[in-house]
């Protein structure tokens, strides 16, 4: 109960930090948020492997829905370039992954949407290594990231490397749905989302949702795992 009371209070600080962000009136786009113990509403979106994945296809199983912020910038739009902690949030999770299956162990399923074209999002992969190197120099330089991140990860490409699903939100059609796509937020002017992992369980209800106030504060990897291991328990 704990969790489900605090995240329901940074998802609706969130939400009015967004409003006075992109105008969503404009977009003429119906925002559905997405609401803890509500159905999360279905979508379909093509993934960078070139398969169409829908949400409902996962029924009977949990579901992390993370929703990286993807592009930061200046205020004036300059020196557009991705969030080096989004691909370190990928790569945590991918390296518990290779290391607990935790998938298998929990009936559970990652999805990563991002709200870029196919061209955009493969990008996004190809970068990950040197984003993950980056963080991880900063961590060595600099204690306070040790304090904020804890461990090292090790992102090793080749096959299996990018484990779980990586959605092309070319148009933001789901993301402006849920009312997390921005042109303008956190002082920088570009096409991003505001950072938000759902938990879904097996019947598609929303059991946990956390909407980012900056990218400092997102939970980690293995605390999702708990959340999940708890949904199963």
């Amino acid at each position: 109960m704990t969790t489900r009371i605090a995240a329901a209070a940074v998802c609706l600080a969130a939400l009015g930090a967004l409003s006075g962000g992109a105008d969503l009136d404009a977009q003429a786009v119906r925002v559905q948020p997405g609401l803890i113990e509500r159905a999360m509403p279905d979508f379909a979106l093509p993934a960078l492997d070139g398969r169409t994945i829908a949400l409902s296809q996962f029924k009977g199983r949990a579901v992390v829905l993370v929703f990286p912020r993807g592009k930061v910038a200046d205020a004036d739009g300059s020196d557009p370039h991705w969030c080096q902690l989004c691909h370190y949030q990928y790569a945590e999770l991918a390296e518990l992954e290779k290391t607990t299956s935790f998938r298998a162990a929990l009936n559970a399923d990652v999805l990563f949407v991002l709200p870029y074209g196919r061209d955009e999002v493969a990008e996004w992969v190809s970068v990950i290594p040197r984003q993950v190197a980056t963080v991880d120099r900063w961590r060595q330089q600099v204690k306070a990231w040790r304090e904020l991140l804890p461990r090292p990860v090790v992102f090793t490409e080749g096959p299996g490397a990018t484990p779980f699903p990586i959605l092309c939100d070319a148009d933001q059609a789901v993301s402006k749905r849920l009312g997390l796509f921005t042109l303008e937020w956190d002082h920088a002017k570009v096409e991003q989302n505001v950072p938000t992992v759902f938990i879904v369980d097996k019947l598609g209800v929303i059991r946990f949702k956390y909407m980012s106030q900056n990218t400092f504060d997102r939970p980690s990897a293995s605390y999702l795992v708990q959340v999940i291991r708890r949904l199963v328990d």
